[in-house]
């Protein structure tokens, strides 16, 4: 049985928030990064860490 949880994304684009499913994934990630500043913090230090970025790039994830 699915939650209404798991047929959000469904719901939003079917009823024309979002165009699609990648907008709509996108638009929460960036509400999670403005309301939980600590996880921009860790993304970019994972992303030194391995190596993805060049040192100032993560920092402009972490503002």
């Amino acid at each position: 049985m699915k939650t209404i949880l798991s047929k959000l994304d469904e719901i939003l684009v079917g009823i024309g928030r979002y165009p699609g499913k990648k907008e709509l994934i996108e638009d929460a990630l960036r509400a999670l990064l403005r309301t939980k500043p600590e996880l921009k913090r860790d993304m970019a230090i994972e992303l030194y860490k391995k190596g993805k970025y060049l040192c100032r790039e993560p920092l402009r994830y972490v503002g």
